[in-house]
C-alpha cells in the first residue's frame, strides 16, 4: 500500500494553462510558466528542455488550430534543422520572440491611465494598494523594487488618489515626509489603522 503514497510527487507550482495566442492572457501565462520552470529547475535544466516544455503549452486544450499553434509551426520550420534544435537557440530568445508576438503592447498604456485616475474613494486602503501596485507594475513603474526608480511619481499619485483624511495626517506633526514610495505606503497604512481604532473607540463611547 505504502509504495503508492511515496511515489506521489510534491507539487511546487501549478502547471501552466494552455495559451492559444490571446494577448490579454499572455502576462498570466508567462507568470505561471516562469514560476513552474523555476520550481522544477532540476528537471528543466537545459535550454532545450525549457524550450520544448514551453512549446507544448502553445495550443488550445482541444488541439484545434489557433494563433499560438500556428506560431509554433512557423517557429519550428524556421528553427529546427533536420528535426533537431541547434545549440545556438536559447530559451531567452524564444521568450523574446513570444513577447514580440503576444505581449499586449497597449497593456502598459491602459494601466498607466487607470493608475493615474483611480481614486481610493470607498475602497479600503489595503484593496486600493493591491490594485495600485498591480497597475503600477503593468505600467512599468516597479513599485516593489528597491530602490524604486519612480518613487517621486508614485508618491505624487498617492497624494492625489488616497482619501484626504488618510493623507492629511502625513503633513501634520513634526515628522519629515518620507521620500520613498514604500515608506509612504507603510505610513499611510499606519494612519489608516489609527483612524479605524479611533472610530471603534467612538463607537464604544456612544
Amino acid at each position: 500500500h505504502n509504495t503508492i503514497m511515496s511515489s506521489a510527487k510534491v507539487v511546487y507550482a501549478a502547471t501552466p494553462p494552455f495559451f492559444s495566442g490571446d494577448k490579454t492572457q499572455w502576462d498570466t501565462f508567462y507568470d505561471t510558466l516562469t514560476t513552474y520552470i523555476a520550481a522544477y529547475d532540476a528537471e528543466l535544466d537545459t535550454d532545450k528542455k525549457k524550450i520544448f516544455f514551453v512549446l507544448s503549452f502553445l495550443r488550445k486544450a482541444d488541439g484545434t488550430p489557433c494563433t499560438a499553434s500556428d506560431w509554433v509551426k512557423n517557429w519550428k520550420k524556421r528553427t529546427l534543422k533536420n528535426g533537431s534544435l541547434p545549440l545556438t537557440v536559447k530559451f531567452d530568445d524564444l521568450i523574446k520572440e513570444l513577447e514580440t508576438a503576444f505581449k499586449d503592447q497597449n497593456l502598459s498604456q491602459v494601466a498607466h491611465l487607470k493608475l493615474t485616475t483611480t481614486r481610493q474613494a470607498k475602497t479600503s486602503l489595503v484593496d486600493f494598494f493591491q490594485n495600485f501596485e498591480l497597475l503600477a507594475d503593468q505600467a512599468g513603474y516597479k513599485p516593489n523594487e528597491t530602490p524604486c526608480p519612480y518613487d517621486a511619481f508614485l508618491i505624487q499619485l498617492l497624494e492625489e488618489l488616497v482619501n484626504s483624511e488618510i493623507t492629511g495626517p502625513m503633513y501634520t506633526g513634526g515628522t519629515a515626509l518620507p521620500t520613498k514610495y514604500q515608506e509612504w505606503k507603510t505610513r499611510l497604512i499606519q494612519i489608516d489603522g489609527n483612524l479605524a481604532r479611533e472610530q471603534m473607540r467612538k463607537g464604544h463611547r456612544s
